[in-house]
């Protein structure tokens, strides 16, 4: 072949390409650029449909057909069995409680819990000895739940977490209630005091008027300060102590009435308080304005304890003093053993 045979069949091929180039391009401008409707994609593209078990490895390939394949995991239905029985939601649990405060006797069988029901809101908190069972906040005919009080436990002198420990007495399960506690004292011993019988945390429990020294001895729990709530357990050795000596205390109080835009008393403004007054220990502050107790709106410090002494002798136990500090309203919630021989 000639050097200009070779150079004629290199200018044809080269013609060809450019015309196939050209007529490719005129069609391209000429096609129809719509969207194809689905049925026409499948007319022009069979489609096949396999289960995913019909697939393997060893499929051959290329397959003749495109293939849909139906993954079980999302389209094989679920099947339906009607004789099985709807799943019924459990039943709420019955102990719906938190730990107020726990405290600590002469030994294990002194020992008691102070526990509130969560339902319904607002209900009263009680006490409980170690040994007891819990009563249902619900009643219905089952003043008991199978729940009994095993131990409680204080933990640290000043700040600590405390708790109270529960079991079933049907099927052996154990809950665990805690809280914050801060502790001011503990309780004393009961039997055996006045003999000189062993003691623990603070002192001993003595017959008779208790000494205008004797340390403080309540709880205070403070786990809802944010809140504005303080609670206060107070016990059998407190309740005499401030019974006997609450004229004292009132006067470790230094106050100013309080009067409001309008010229009303409106309650009264701690200015001072002694190192050992029971209010500081209990957590009032200077320049806190107390409202009420119970609801009865107080001017001065004997106007609250006057107040106090009439509903303790009338029966009740519970006592709430509403302040305001800072702008804020805040209640310091007082429990106090039932009065001896008398009150309901």
């Amino acid at each position: 072949m000639t050097l200009t045979v070779l150079r004629r069949l290199v200018a044809s091929g080269a013609a060809v390409s450019l015309l196939a180039a050209g007529g490719a391009a005129w069609f391209a401008l000429q096609a129809d650029a719509s969207v194809r409707p689905p049925e026409e994609w499948a007319r022009l593209f069979p489609v096949k449909d396999r289960a995913t078990s019909a697939v393997s490895a060893q499929s051959p390939a290329p397959m003749p057909e495109y293939m849909k394949v139906l993954w079980v995991q999302g389209e094989k239905p679920k099947p339906v069995n009607a004789d099985a029985k709807p799943v019924e939601a459990p039943p709420p649990d019955p102990f719906q409680y938190r730990l107020v405060a726990p405290f600590k006797g002469a030994g294990p069988e002194d020992d008691y819990a102070q526990i509130q029901p969560l339902v319904p809101p607002g209900a009263q908190a009680f006490s409980i000895r170690v040994g007891d069972r819990v009563p249902d906040p619900a009643g219905d005919g089952k003043p008991l739940l199978p729940w009994r009080l095993e131990a409680v436990s204080l933990a640290g002198e000043r700040s600590s977490s405390s708790s109270a420990l529960f079991r079933n007495i049907d099927t052996d399960e154990e809950k665990t209630l805690t809280t914050e506690i801060y502790r001011i004292g503990v309780l004393a011993v009961l039997p055996g005091a006045e003999t000189g019988g062993k003691t623990q945390g603070v002192g001993t429990r003595t017959a008779g008027v208790p000494p205008p020294d004797q340390p403080p001895r309540f709880l205070i729990d403070a786990s809802d300060r944010a809140k504005g709530e303080i609670r206060i357990e107070v016990p059998e050795e407190e309740a005499d102590f401030l019974g006997a000596h609450s004229d004292k205390e009132a006067g470790k109080i230094s106050i100013v009435p309080y009067r409001d835009a309008e010229g009303n008393a409106a309650g009264f403004v701690i200015k001072g308080l002694s190192q050992d007054s029971r209010a500081r220990d209990a957590g009032f502050k200077p320049e806190d304005r107390v409202i009420a107790v119970n609801g009865e709106k107080v001017d001065s410090t004997e106007q609250a304890l006057g107040v106090g002494r009439r509903q303790y002798d009338g029966g009740t136990n519970l006592f709430v003093v509403k302040i305001v500090r800072a702008g804020k309203v805040m209640n310091f919630t007082f429990h106090a053993p039932k009065r001896k021989g008398g009150g309901k």
